[in-house]
């Protein structure tokens, strides 16, 4: 273990020289366990298959609040492997307070899922592709939160589009199922794109795809002429996972998929993970005012109209679901304005220390 500062380096294991570091075991150990206990399953036909699977959240969840103390004292766990150091994509992964608090509730919530599967899904249904598919989303979520690199973070992005498109999916059979999840698929796939352009136009600018660097040089490129056009790229993104307005569309159809999935993916981590795109970025983007007004204006209004739809259903579920689509969209709006104003009472407060000299690089 080497222990700096500010940021920890924990290595495990070195395979072909890569050495691995526990948070890069965290990610790949849930596409491990998946497809090795889809493969053994039919070996313990009379076990439910969501035993085994359940402590695969529980020992994640474990392992990142044990990171609690390290985190609180300002400390950040961080694991490197170079890919393609010419393009400066690397699987780089990075635990801060944001990203943790993040993988804290993937994996906690997940506890509770898993177990609440087991009573719910009869063994009879095809469980090895379930928990797989489950414990794959379950991955790639922990992926995007914890990415430093744009490039591994859109992928691990587009991972959780292909991830929830299967398990809404899951009964297949069913037509209401497939268009639902051909429906989530396109819209948010459409906004992975437009994100990855976003990306393309900051590396444009910066020349690096370290969302830490990027924050690091901000003083130097915000005058650029892509970084508008990237801003809302990025958003595009964000509101197309998170569901908001007018790329909500998708939601009510991807209720089909089963209980469990549902509250999985849409009530508990999917939808934030545009929240976590958001609020990621506004120490890049929420000096502009257009930053501002698109993330409060688009959360404020997708807030009213799924209240507004909540109050018109007359089915008791349609009416929860809008209940919740205007519930977690007020953290959007309420995201947007706390940032963006303490960040504005941050740089004058660097100005007035620093004489009027920024200080990008300072921690927000």
């Amino acid at each position: 273990m080497r222990l700096y500062v500010t940021e920890r380096v924990i290595e495990i294991l070195n395979i072909g020289g890569v050495m691995l570091s526990l948070l890069h075991v965290a990610v790949i150990l849930p596409f491990a366990a998946g497809i090795l206990l889809a493969m053994l399953h039919r070996f313990f036909r009379k076990l439910h298959l969501g035993w085994p699977v359940l402590l695969v959240p529980a020992l994640l969840f474990v392992y990142f609040a044990s990171l609690i103390p390290a985190v609180s004292q300002r400390n950040t766990v961080s694991g490197n492997i170079p890919w393609i150091p010419s393009l400066d994509i690397g699987f780089n992964l990075y635990l801060d307070g944001l990203s943790l608090m993040l993988t804290l509730l993937i994996t906690g919530i997940g506890v509770l899922v898993v177990l609440y599967s087991i009573f719910y899904m009869d063994m009879k249904e095809a469980l090895n592709r379930f928990y797989l598919y489950l414990l794959m989303f379950m991955g790639a979520m922990l992926g995007v939160v914890l990415s430093d690199n744009m490039i591994v973070l859109y992928g691990f992005w587009e991972l959780t589009s292909i991830t929830s498109f299967l398990l809404i999916a899951f009964h297949y059979k069913r037509k209401a199922s497939t268009s639902g999840a051909q429906k989530s698929f396109l819209i948010t796939v459409f906004g992975g794109f437009a994100m990855l352009t976003g990306f393309m136009m900051m590396y444009l600018i910066t020349g690096t795809f370290s969302i830490r660097a990027t924050i690091t040089g901000l003083g130097q490129f915000q005058e650029s002429a892509l970084f508008l056009p990237a801003l809302i790229l990025i958003l595009i993104g964000a509101f197309t996972k998170s569901a908001q307005f007018p790329f909500h569309i998708w939601l009510p159809d991807a209720m089909e998929a089963p209980t469990p999935v549902s509250a999985y993916l849409h009530s508990a981590t999917m939808v934030k993970a545009g929240l976590y795109v958001v609020a990621r970025f506004t120490p890049i983007f929420g000096g502009q005012g257009l930053w501002f007004w698109l993330v409060t204006g688009v959360g404020l209004l997708t807030l009213c109209y799924g209240s507004f739809l909540a109050v018109k259903k007359r089915s008791q579920s349609d009416s929860c679901l809008f209940d919740h689509l205007s519930t977690w969209s007020d953290h959007v709006p309420l995201r947007g304005w706390i940032c963006c104003s303490l960040l504005r009472i941050w740089r004058i407060l660097c100005d007035v220390h620093c004489g009027n000299n920024r200080c990008a690089a300072s921690p927000v």
